[in-house]
């Protein structure tokens, strides 16, 4: 059952966090594994961003979501690996793609997500080196901007920035660790200046900055962050949203 005035609670604290940093960071709750009510109860809060990361159950809470508020100005953003199968289902429920790093599921986005409209790209670096981590390997930035003049060159898809995942925490390895911040710091300072590097090589604008989760989001805001990704600090503990 949802806890509407701890969700709420949750909300206001964070944004009361975003609040002290410049440049109008913003919240992306993160609602997989929740209830289409966790969503309606976030929207209800102020929150205008819902992250999801299987295509089957933004499919399923989309509709009931948008029954509710037919005119909402909300933007969901998929954020998982995308089975190519999938990708035709786009055009309907996806606003923003915040972690494409494969050619194979670009080409297979753009042969679907194909008509006019604001659709919105981050590419997903792995700026950590581990390989349980998807993402383009920040080492080899000759893949990266190779991905990138692709989508550029099109007309359907407009690339916003770059998404990452700090390290992951594990038994003594954790936001109280001086080892882990430090590695924590530089992943996400890593990503800011490729951001800014590929800004000056392109002569574009990439204003969003995808980084920072629960463990790290005030780690990532200290680094530039422009939307931190939260679920559990906000909903708490995740469960099948059947």
């Amino acid at each position: 059952m949802l806890e509407i005035p701890l969700i709420e609670d949750n909300i206001g604290k964070i944004r009361e966090t975003l609040s002290r940093y410049s440049g109008n960071p913003r919240l992306v709750a993160v609602t997989k594994n929740h209830p289409v009510d966790a969503v309606r109860v976030a929207y209800r809060a102020g929150v205008r961003n819902f992250g999801e990361n299987r295509v089957q159950e933004l499919m399923d809470k989309r509709p009931l979501f948008e029954a509710e508020f037919p005119n909402h100005d909300g933007q969901f953003h998929f954020m998982g690996t995308l089975q190519k199968n999938k990708a035709k289902f786009f055009n309907n429920i996806v606003d923003s793609y915040d972690s494409l790093f494969s050619r194979d599921i670009y080409d297979s986005l753009a042969k679907k997500w194909n008509s006019p409209g604001d659709k919105k790209i981050l590419l997903q670096i792995n700026t950590t080196g581990e390989e349980q981590k998807g993402g383009l390997a920040i080492s080899d930035p000759g893949e990266i901007y190779s991905l990138a003049e692709i989508i550029l060159e099109q007309k359907y898809f407009s690339l916003e920035g770059l998404m990452t995942m700090g390290p992951t925490p594990s038994g003594f390895y954790h936001k109280d660790n001086p080892d882990y911040i430090r590695d924590t710091r530089k992943a996400f300072s890593s990503l800011r200046e490729l951001k800014e590097k590929m800004e000056r090589d392109f002569g574009i604008s990439l204003p969003r900055l995808s980084m920072g989760m629960s463990d790290d989001f005030e780690i990532a805001l200290e680094e530039g962050s422009s939307e931190i990704r939260l679920g559990s600090v906000i909903f708490g503990q995740r469960y099948l949203a059947r």
